[in-house]
């Protein structure tokens, strides 16, 4: 049984309750290292997973460790009242006024009796949400505030605090210094409860054993080392009449009519939210391939270590990407890709308009257009130019992947899963001392840690 106890006598025992609603937390936060780094750090820490995936077999066989249980969750559906309770908090911009809404949510969170005894019963040092920008965990983490409960969020996303954050936890863990900025301006967090720790999805990016040699990943992709080679990353089924189907045919076109282009390998990298589906008519079509990740039952699409190396070779060997705003234009500068993002869709050109233009451009990529950070293709001809471009000269662009590097990701050594687990054990070490602060006695400042120190 896990304890609270802060007695510090010999039986006492420390914990920590992580949430785990979806499939992409599990890759960034089971299988990519922090859960194997948090248990390392202490050895004294019991981790209670929650997470809809407790029965699935699979899952258990895989993350059933020692100090490890795994307990039943159920993901969080908002009322109207609390979705109008939130809209407001996230509308105000005062401190005061944004602490007396969370009391608020805290009256209103209803868990059941299985969620209410584990907190009651046997209080955990700290409650970790991995996915704030979702309703999921909204129940968890005010219910946890009600209790006095130490909370953490751990930002899933360089666009997440930009598209919203639902949850509000007392604590927050940020890709970047711009994700700091953005809490502090959108969520009404003080400086001191944000703590910048990297991209937890890319530090197997930083590892050069991971990458094979180009023969054996065209190979392992039926293709041809030998021949230039296309990576086209959707961006996700955003909305069930989105069509995602047009720019991939529209890539098809464009090397069959470009002499230059004729012998162009095409890899449909499909998004968590993609339909394989919807491109299976185009499987056996020449010099094309397929990637994608893989599925948890309950818990959706996610990714093993080895799908996440894949695509670290996947980015390492294009020669050229292409991606509608989604997160592979961070990921393919890592790699100093040249990437093009095309902005046109002749079937739905007001969705493009509304959905990549009107929210895209205006908000997390606004700073990748306004700068010039990356090619925006308007049209074919367009698009066609610029894939050619890019082939001819690998580094047309790269001052502006340089500083697209630079502004998301500035901690690249690899061990940002270190750090996450480094914060939560100082979350759990200094449980009444938080405890105390989020009474309003006394608050612990979380500042940067990017070498085991907290400044």
């Amino acid at each position: 049984m896990i304890s609270g106890n802060d007695s510090g006598g010999p039986d006492a025992r420390s914990s920590v309750v992580i949430s785990i609603p979806l499939g992409v937390n599990v890759r960034d936060i089971l299988r990519l290292g922090v859960l194997e780094a948090l248990l390392g750090a202490r050895h004294d820490l019991e981790v209670v997973l929650l997470t809809p995936a407790h029965r699935v077999p699979e899952f258990r066989r895989e993350f059933s460790l020692d100090r490890v249980t795994i307990a039943p969750f159920r993901r969080f559906e908002p009322s109207w009242r609390v979705t109008r309770l939130v809209g407001l908090r996230r509308r105000s911009r005062v401190r005061p006024l944004v602490n007396l809404l969370l009391a608020a949510e805290s009256r209103l969170a209803r868990p059941d009796q299985t969620l209410q005894n584990l907190l009651r019963e046997s209080p955990p040092h700290l409650v970790v949400t991995v996915h704030p920008q979702d309703w999921w965990d909204w129940e968890l983490i005010s219910y946890a505030r009600r209790l006095g409960i130490p909370t953490l969020g751990i930002v899933k996303s360089w666009d997440n605090i930009q598209r919203g954050l639902m949850v509000h936890p007392d604590f927050l863990a940020v890709w970047n210094e711009v994700n700091r900025r953005e809490a502090i301006a959108l969520e009404s967090y003080e400086a001191s409860r944000i703590r910048l720790v990297g991209a937890p999805p890319f530090d197997r990016y930083f590892d050069a054993t991971v990458i094979r040699s180009r023969a054996d990943h065209a190979r392992r992709l039926g293709l041809e080392a030998e021949k230039k080679i296309l990576v086209y990353a959707t961006a996700g089924q955003i909305m069930d009449y989105g069509d995602e189907t047009y720019m991939f045919e529209e890539l098809l076109r464009i090397r069959a009519r470009s002499e230059a282009l004729g012998d162009l390998q095409i890899v449909c990298r499909l998004h968590a939210n993609s339909r394989l589906e919807y491109f299976w008519a185009h499987r056996d079509t020449p010099g094309v391939a397929f990637s994608f990740g893989s599925y948890i039952k309950t818990l959706g699409w996610s990714m093993t270590r080895a799908e996440v190396d894949d695509m670290a070779n996947l980015l390492y060997h294009a020669d050229v990407v292409v991606s509608p705003g989604s997160t592979v234009t961070l990921e393919a500068a890592l790699f100093d890709r040249p990437t093009i993002v095309p902005a046109f869709h002749e079937a739905q050109p007001e969705h493009i308009k509304r959905w990549l233009i009107g929210w895209h451009f205006a908000k997390h990529y606004r700073p990748l257009v306004d700068n010039d950070w990356v090619p925006i293709a308007w049209s074919s001809a367009e698009l066609e130019a610029m894939v050619l471009r890019s082939l001819e000269d690998p580094g047309w662009y790269r001052v502006g992947r340089q500083a697209i590097v630079e502004h998301y990701t500035p901690l690249r050594d690899g061990r940002t899963s270190e750090r996450v687990a480094r914060l939560i054990v100082e979350l759990v070490e200094h449980g009444e001392l938080v405890r105390r602060g989020l009474r309003g006695r006394r608050a612990l400042a979380i500042g940067n840690d990017t070498g085991g120190k907290t400044q």
